[in-house]
């Protein structure tokens, strides 16, 4: 519904998969696993040892950061809301969600994105999504790109300095720039050698 008309920006969805089998977990919790090891993740797995029909749940990267997943038995979680169907039933229903929270321009894009495309916001959710649902999701611009360390100390120094370039580049080399660049580079050759 919010798709289809109006301006609106996504602060937090979840985005979920459902599996069925009975290896299903176990399957998908060792991709998880992998994932995790190979992306350098949080990798965390909660179980109830002394009721081993609550299910298990393994939740993948943090809680804190923008992409974060959660695997869990849901047909064991679900036993009580459908009281109706035997555990038997219920037994191998896997669920997989990806909580998204988007970040400053993502918010905009997320809310025109359609679920399956969450899965590509990041390496370790498309590899995931691929591994675990055989699913091959395109990538998204997710995180704002930061520019490097060098690139905002330059930006930085230019704008400190900016006045001071322009008058040496009026006063002193008569609008050249490219003579500037010379002096520069002498400078920077001599601070180098003291």
């Amino acid at each position: 519904l919010l798709r289809k008309g109006g301006d609106h920006r996504v602060t937090r969805c979840d985005v979920a998969i459902d599996l069925y089998g009975e290896e299903a977990f176990a399957r998908t919790e060792a991709i998880a696993h992998r994932v995790a090891t190979d992306c350098g993740l949080q990798l965390r797995k909660v179980a109830t040892p002394l009721d081993r029909t609550a299910g298990e749940t393994v939740y993948l990267g943090s809680r804190s950061s923008a992409l974060f997943a959660r695997i869990y038995e849901k047909g064991k979680a679900e036993r009580s809301v459908y009281s109706d169907r035997s555990a038997d039933e219920l037994q191998p229903w896997v669920r997989c969600e990806l909580e998204v929270k988007p970040q400053k321009d993502m918010k905009a894009l997320a809310a025109t994105m359609p679920p399956e495309a969450f899965w590509g916001c990041s390496d370790w959710t498309a590899r995931l999504a691929e591994e675990a649902f055989a699913m091959s999701p395109d990538p998204v611009p997710f995180h704002p790109r930061r520019t490097a360390s060098d690139d905002r100390a330059f930006a930085f120094m230019c704008a400190q300095y900016r006045n001071l370039l322009r008058k040496r580049v009026a006063e002193r080399h008569n609008g050249d720039r490219a003579a500037l660049y010379r002096e520069l580079d002498r400078h920077i050759d001599q601070a180098s050698a003291a």
